[in-house]
């Protein structure tokens, strides 16, 4: 569920000033399963969250293992607030990983020092893990097509990981967060809902 401004300044005509928010619910495809326009932050979100509870019901389908939030997650009197907004669904309301590491960039002085972009890498390395399987097997097909255009011959390791660049690991690679104890790239596609805000609020 992303609140944003953004598409609302984008109206014209009679209806320019009839919306100040937006806010959609997206699932773990990028899919847009709902949304709502509303003259201010937070209204119209019970309705916007029952109506995706209806429609997975209709459906036929199981509520989602976990919800995904930048804000709102937790509660210290009990049941977090989205948790009432997706009633009566079970499902775990967690924070999710961009959010969580913004929580210690909050800390920070500057973002113009430059170890920043180094932190935050080893930040991030420290929540998330390659999916081994999925390594092995892009060595696979690596070492497959090195022996096509190499006459057969087998590469070493060093060779084999020259030719893994990586932002093509990043594309090809599933992120394993050992912190969930799930793969977040396959167990999140096949049972999460991302929500989330426009906001940069810690």
């Amino acid at each position: 569920m992303d609140s944003t401004k953004k598409i609302t300044k984008k109206l014209a005509g009679g209806i320019g000033d009839s919306a100040a928010w937006m806010s959609n619910i997206g699932n773990e495809f990028g899919q847009v399963l709902n949304s709502v326009l509303t003259s201010g932050e937070g209204a119209g979100l019970e309705e916007l969250c029952q109506g995706v509870v209806t429609r997975y019901k209709d459906a036929g389908q199981a509520e989602p293992e976990a919800i995904y939030v930048d804000r709102g997650c937790c509660s210290q009197s009990g049941v977090s607030s989205v948790a009432k907004l997706f009633h009566p669904w079970q499902s775990a309301v967690r924070l999710d990983s961009f959010h969580f590491m913004r929580r210690f960039n909050c800390g920070l002085t500057t973002k113009h020092h430059p170890l920043y972009g180094i932190f935050c890498a080893k930040l991030s390395s420290c929540i998330f893990a390659w999916d081994q399987e999925d390594v092995q097997r892009l060595k696979e097909a690596k070492r497959a097509e090195w022996k096509s255009s190499h006459s057969g011959h087998t590469p070493t390791e060093e060779q084999l990981m020259a030719t893994i660049s990586p932002g093509r690991t990043e594309e090809t690679l599933q992120e394993e967060d050992p912190w969930s104890g799930g793969d977040t790239g396959h167990d999140f596609r096949a049972a999460g809902i991302s929500v989330g805000a426009d906001s940069h609020e810690p």
